[in-house]
C-alpha cells in the first residue's frame, strides 16, 4: 500500500494539484460580510488515488460515460468527482500533510443540527484506500454547487442560520465519491406474482431478488484545519474551496 499511495502522490505533485479555501461569515443582523479564513489547504494522497483509478479504467472508450446514474456503471464519471464534504471539531492544531485520511472530528447529524438543519446529508462508509475502511456510517454534507473553467473546480457549501450551531468548527474536508467502485448486497422490495403448481389452482408465492448495486465508499481528497469558528445563530458560514489543475 505504500508503493501505491507514493506513486499517487508523485502523480499529484507532478501535476501541480492545488487547493484553496475561503470562508465568509454572513451576520443575519449587519447583513455585512467578512472572510474570516482564506488560505491555501493540503491536497491529499487520496487525490492522486482517486485520479490513478479512473486512470486505470479500460473498455470506458466503448461506452458513454454518464454524469448523473449513481447506480450506473464503472465508467460512470460520478464515482471519481468530488461530491461530498464534512465540518468538524476535532482539528488538534498540529500540521496537516498529504498522509491524513479523514477529519479528526467530523460532526454527526446531530451537530448539524438535527431535525432542524438546512443542509442535506447522507450517510457513507469512509476508505483510506482499496481495501481499508476507516469507519462505516458517517455524516457527509452533500455538495450541489460547482462552479468550473478550463482548469480549476470550485465547489461551495453554506452552513446557514440554523445548522451546527454551538459547535466549535475548526477543521473541514472535501471527498471523492466512489473511486474503489464499492458495492453492497441489498434485498429487493417483496414482491408478488401468481404461479401454478402442478395443476393446483394459481396461488400467491413471494420472490426475493438478490441485488450488488454500487455504494458509496468515500476517499479524502483535500482537507484543512483553521482558526476555531464558533458557529452561532446570527450568522451563516459560506465554504468555497477551489481546485486548481496547474
Amino acid at each position: 500500500m505504500q508503493g501505491r499511495s507514493a506513486a499517487s502522490m508523485n502523480f499529484v505533485e507532478q501535476n501541480k494539484i492545488v487547493g484553496h479555501l475561503t470562508i465568509v461569515k454572513r451576520d443575519s443582523r449587519t447583513k455585512k460580510e467578512e472572510v474570516v479564513y482564506d488560505d491555501s489547504n493540503v491536497i491529499c494522497g487520496g487525490m492522486g488515488r482517486s485520479i490513478a483509478q479512473f486512470m486505470s479504467l479500460t473498455g470506458c472508450d466503448l461506452n458513454e460515460c454518464g454524469v448523473d446514474i449513481p447506480g450506473g456503471e464503472a465508467c460512470d464519471l460520478i464515482h471519481y468527482q468530488i461530491s461530498k464534504y464534512q465540518v468538524g471539531i476535532g482539528a488538534s492544531g498540529t500540521t496537516a500533510t498529504s498522509s491524513v485520511v479523514g477529519l479528526v472530528s467530523p460532526l454527526s447529524y446531530e451537530d448539524y443540527g438535527g431535525g432542524l438543519k438546512s443542509v442535506k446529508l447522507s450517510k457513507a462508509d469512509l476508505y483510506s484506500d482499496s481495501d481499508v475502511k476507516i469507519s462505516e456510517d458517517e455524516t457527509f454534507g452533500v455538495l450541489e454547487r460547482v462552479g468550473k473553467s478550463t482548469s480549476s473546480i470550485t465547489h461551495i457549501w453554506l452552513m446557514d442560520e440554523e445548522t451546527g450551531n454551538g459547535q466549535r468548527i475548526d477543521e473541514a474536508g472535501l471527498f471523492v465519491e466512489n473511486p474503489y467502485l464499492k458495492k453492497k448486497q441489498s434485498f429487493s422490495d417483496l414482491s408478488r406474482v401468481r404461479i401454478s403448481l402442478l395443476g393446483d389452482p394459481y396461488q400467491d408465492q413471494t420472490v426475493i431478488e438478490l441485488k450488488e448495486e454500487f455504494s458509496p465508499g468515500h476517499i479524502l481528497c483535500a482537507y484543512k484545519q483553521f482558526t476555531p469558528i464558533y458557529k452561532e445563530t446570527y450568522f451563516s458560514l459560506l465554504f468555497r474551496w477551489k481546485i486548481t489543475f496547474l
